[in-house]
């Protein structure tokens, strides 16, 4: 939501900022204890929007480190298969990861908390490396429009005068 608002797309704000609020609205029922379960159905529902999202403002790049919780999961379950398969050992108690916290002790508390400060870290670092991108991108992008850069492919012709128009649709 705040990558889309720093970068004035509104439709895309729209649409996080409501999906932002039906979020809020299930963790306010779901207090503890919870009465409904989000699933998988749920779950693949808000990663596929998270994903659409990122696309919808042309920055999929910032998922890398603002789903590093997703990765995280993902590649947990990927080493503990890979690693039964060679040794016959599993590297965690069980996966995904977080499973394997509540099964050393930790309370699914404590658990969502550790998770949720690992993304929150990864959403600013993100969100502070795509200020910093798209200022000096900016200023990129107003020196080739400057420079009559305005062709299909950005391309001055070959005596450097601008091509011609495109006929209207």
């Amino acid at each position: 939501m705040l990558a889309s608002a720093s970068l004035s797309f509104n439709t895309t704000n729209c649409l996080s900022a409501s999906l932002a609020g039906a979020c809020a609205g299930f963790v306010v029922w779901n207090a503890k204890p919870a009465k409904v379960f989000m699933g998988d159905t749920g779950s693949m529902f808000l990663g596929g929007m998270v994903v659409a999202l990122s696309f919808g403002i042309n920055r999929p790049i910032l998922l890398l480190l603002m789903g590093c919780v997703y990765f995280i999961e993902a590649i947990s379950v990927m080493l503990q298969v890979a690693c039964f398969k060679l040794t016959k050992k599993r590297l965690f108690k069980m996966a995904p990861l977080h499973h394997h916290f509540e099964m050393s002790g930790f309370s699914e508390q404590s658990v969502v908390l550790l998770f949720s400060f690992i993304a929150l870290i990864g959403c600013v670092i993100s969100l502070l490396s795509n200020a910093a991108n798209s200022s000096s991108s900016l200023s990129t992008s107003a020196l080739v429009s400057f420079s009559g850069s305005s062709g299909v492919d950005g391309s001055l012709g070959s005596d450097g005068a601008l091509p011609p128009p495109l006929p209207p649709d």
